[in-house]
């Protein structure tokens, strides 16, 4: 049997054997149908659908279970430059990228890297030792010291902070500087980044200072007294000091200063780092823009370092020579080495300035 079009309301005119009304659920065989007095219809009618809308509400269901401990793949040094002004470039240090295992989310989504570190002031009991994040100068140097016991508030990077008790022991406390965590789809691991300041928020002033940290996860949204996983041990890892370098330019003579952390002296013999500067030029036609640099005179200016060992400072005069090309891009390079018992140079800082 065959319905009339839809729409189709009078049982007189329109096509078909029948006619529906939706609204009344009442089916009318048409005047010139095919649907015979005594024939059966089967008929279903699905009734629309009866939904609600409402605002949504967000609710958030603590762990009842701590975090699984962290699992540290790698801790590498992490830098970041800047111009805060022409001439000028700043290289920031005393930061690390912290890489992690999968999986992560343990306990949910917010969980932190946490960098354990000591309660209070002074030294803490020995007993904490083991689960506290330390601080030492490299023993190598003669540089400033650092205080060993690094508080929460050196951690600027860190978004949640707590008071609590180490999964380790119920009855001590320690601080909890949580670092967010994200996902390095490169390299298949999640990752945290991890920078280190005074008290005071200024950057340390010890010479590569070594930095072992304790790490938990931490969830702020566990039930009480279940924050923090176990306690692990990061691997040791070296803060680079930063740099600020400016160049002056007066006719064809160069100006140049460095300032940063250094030492006075080492297990070598060498009394500081040395910083040396050449001028550098763009062939033009070269297409890389990285590789088409070369080196306009062989001769390299080695800067004069002065000051105390937080802030040295280096300065010395470089001259700007002819080039081959006319008109190329020229910019300066500077490099910084230490030398080891051995005689052989380690390069701690790299860094161009254009011309």
């Amino acid at each position: 049997m065959t319905p009339a079009p839809p729409g189709s309301s009078d049982a007189d005119t329109a096509t078909g054997d029948y006619v529906y009304d939706a609204a009344t659920r009442l089916l009318t065989r048409t005047s010139h149908g095919g649907l015979a007095d005594d024939a059966e219809l089967m008929v279903s009618a699905v009734a629309p659908g009866i939904h609600r809308e409402s605002a949504p509400e967000v609710r958030h269901v603590r762990s009842s279970a701590r975090p699984a401990p962290p699992v540290v793949r790698q801790v590498v040094p992490l830098f970041h430059w800047d111009r805060p002004a022409e001439g000028a470039s700043r290289r920031r240090g005393n930061a690390v990228r912290v890489y992690l295992d999968r999986p992560w989310w343990s306990s949910g989504p917010g969980e932190r890297l946490g960098v354990v570190t000591a309660p209070g002031t002074g030294d803490p009991a020995e007993a904490l030792h083991p689960y506290l994040t330390v601080l030492g100068t490299d023993p190598s140097a003669v540089s400033t010291t650092v205080t060993p016991w690094p508080r929460s508030n050196a951690f600027p990077r860190a978004t949640a902070s707590r008071s609590l008790a180490p999964a380790e022991d119920p009855g001590a406390t320690v601080t909890v500087a949580g670092h967010d965590v994200s996902f390095d789809a490169a390299r298949d691991l999640w990752y945290s980044d991890i920078e280190l300041r005074t008290a005071a928020g200024q950057s340390p002033a010890s010479w590569f200072p070594f930095l072992r940290m304790a790490l938990v996860r931490y969830q702020p949204g566990s039930l009480d007294g279940l924050w923090v996983s176990k306690t692990v041990q990061a691997p040791m890892a070296q803060l680079s000091p930063e740099r600020t370098a400016t160049v002056v330019r007066s006719g064809n003579v160069l100006t140049v200063t460095v300032t940063g952390p250094a030492y006075t002296a080492t297990s070598s013999g060498t009394a500081r780092p040395t910083i040396r500067a050449l001028v550098e030029q763009a062939a033009p036609t070269f297409p890389d823009p990285h590789l088409r640099w070369a080196e306009i005179s062989k001769a390299y200016t080695t800067l004069t370092a002065t000051g105390p060992a937080g802030n040295t400072t280096w300065t010395g005069t470089v001259p700007l020579p002819d080039g081959p090309f006319a008109d190329a891009p020229r910019r300066l390079r500077l490099t910084e080495t230490e030398e080891h018992l051995d005689g052989h140079e380690r390069l701690v800082y790299l860094d161009f300035l254009p011309l």
